[in-house]
């Protein structure tokens, strides 16, 4: 051999050991901590289990503040339907009263006036 075909092979195998523990180096860098894809893909799923768990509780929140809407219309309501019913009671109260005035008032002109007779 010569000298410099022996440097040439001798420069080629110390490029290839260096690419060699470049490509160590990197794989280390890789696997340090668990492999780096893996984490992120839990965090992913962490995240979205999380944002599927706030999507739940705002939906129940909003079917609770529904219930408790639709439970004070009914009652109020039902109020409502309670006063038109005491409503309708006095009416017919004050109606019961100007007939039964007229009445009184048709039998004294029928049979006189007696407190106005004195």
């Amino acid at each position: 051999m010569r000298e410099g075909e022996w440097k040439e092979d001798w420069e080629e195998e110390v490029e290839e050991e260096l690419a060699d523990d470049r490509n160590m180096e990197s794989c280390k860098r890789a696997t340090v901590g668990g492999g780096g894809r893996k984490k992120e893909i839990k965090k992913e799923r962490k995240k979205e289990r999380e944002r599927r768990e706030n999507d739940n509780d705002r939906k129940t929140d909003s079917i609770v503040k529904l219930m408790e809407r639709k439970r004070v219309l009914e009652r109020e309501g039902e109020e409502k339907e309670r006063r038109e019913e005491k409503e309708r009671e006095r009416d017919q109260r004050r109606e019961g009263k100007k007939r039964s005035e007229g009445e009184r008032k048709e039998r004294r002109e029928i049979h006189g006036n007696k407190k106005g007779e004195k």
